[in-house]
């Protein structure tokens, strides 16, 4: 019995010190990120602005090299307010490189807030309301593309009046939804919600009329550094869908090819496809776009590790997701009915992405670091 306590104790004092609380304001999770980089000694470290619409704002890069012609890229915040959860992986996984030998077999490039703007102000999208992981397509695919699911429900997700939070309105928003899931069905609703629309700049999952910046800046960041490497493993860290306290390999799936390596590195782990039952697919994902820029000789393998807040892979789950999607959003343009109306809302859609729960904390830590011991063997 003693030796089980004093193994429990170097497991878990091991475990407590790469974990980190889970920082709450934009400035802080970054001077956090910075201060954990700049603690190895093989790491290059580099600022860009990116945003000057209220102060100028950073997307942070971090090559660790150990000489390595394996490279792991780790992307947090494409989703401004899923940064604060995947600022605090990046944070605890620096630390791990720092300690752990069997990391140092790999360089590492960490990129830090994506769209620091939406990270500022806890939204989920960039100042100018664009998705960013709807955004990443060519420059003329904008105008060809149509959502004709999104359209027939737009009246429905972007209402007119200022947003209220009472439980009534919730009622009647439960009711409409489903009464629509009755009608379209869950899945084929799903998919036209989430998948991206290009047509309506005030509604959710709204990807643009053209490139945000981030996507010059990520090639920039990314493109020259890959020349280096024969091997390369690119993760887009997210929040919110899912089972609540679970992380989902949830890949975007190019070509057969991709989805070949990815069950070769991730051999062992649940997959979670976006044409599954319960899940989705989206146009425009940072890490389709960044395998079509990747030259074919190299062995790139995609990855979004998506980790789950809300159950929302069901039937109430989701339809609660998209009542605090829809009501961020109609805050945003219409205001809010009262103040107490915009705290809640506000509250409940940062929860949403960030709980505030330090046993979900430690489970997506416990995951994440399980998924990376394991992969970066058959990586």
């Amino acid at each position: 019995m003693a030796r089980f306590f004093l193994f429990f104790l170097i497991m878990t004092s091991n475990f407590y010190a790469v974990a980190q609380e889970l920082c709450t304001d934009y400035v802080k999770c970054r001077d956090q990120f910075l201060k954990t980089a700049l603690e190895i000694s093989s790491v290059q470290v580099k600022s860009h602005p990116i945003s000057k619409s209220d102060g100028e704002l950073f997307v942070d890069e971090a090559l660790i090299s150990f000489g390595s012609k394996k490279l792991v890229v780790v992307v947090s915040g494409t989703h401004g307010v899923e940064g604060f959860v995947g600022s605090y992986v990046q944070s605890a996984l620096l630390k791990k490189i720092a300690k752990e030998k069997t990391y140092q077999n790999h360089d590492f490039l960490f990129v830090h807030a994506l769209n620091p703007w939406g990270f500022k102000h806890r939204r989920r999208v960039t100042e100018n309301n664009v998705d960013l992981n709807r955004n990443f397509l060519n420059p003329d695919e904008f105008s060809h593309k149509k959502n004709q699911g999104y359209s027939q429900l737009n009246e429905f997700l972007s209402p007119q009046d200022e947003a209220s939070s009472t439980g009534w309105s919730f009622v009647q928003f439960s009711f409409s939804a489903l009464l629509k899931i009755a009608k379209y069905g869950m899945d084929s609703l799903r998919q036209s919600i989430v998948s991206g629309q290009y047509e309506f700049p005030q509604g959710i999952f709204y990807g643009g009329a053209s490139p945000e910046p981030q996507q010059a800046l990520l090639g920039k960041i990314l493109f020259e550094t890959f020349k280096r490497y024969d091997r390369i493993l690119f993760i887009d860290l997210h929040t919110g869908y899912g089972a609540k306290g679970v992380l989902h390999l949830f890949p975007s799936v190019p070509d057969a090819k991709a989805k070949s390596r990815i069950e070769e590195v991730f051999a062992g782990w649940p997959i979670t496809y976006g044409h599954q039952k319960d899940f989705y697919e989206v146009s425009g994902a940072v890490t389709d776009w960044v395998y079509g820029q990747v030259p074919p000789e190299k062995y790139f393998v995609p990855m979004v590790f998506e980790y789950g807040t809300m159950d929302s892979q069901k039937t109430m789950g989701s339809v609660q997701s998209l009542y605090r999607m829809r009501g961020e959003n109609q805050m945003h343009w219409r205001g809010a009915a009262s103040k107490n109306d915009e705290e809640k809302i506000k509250k409940d859609f940062f929860e949403m992405f960030a709980p505030q729960d330090q046993e979900w904390n430690a489970k997506v830590l416990e995951q994440t670091f399980k998924v990376f011991d394991k992969t970066l063997t058959l990586f």
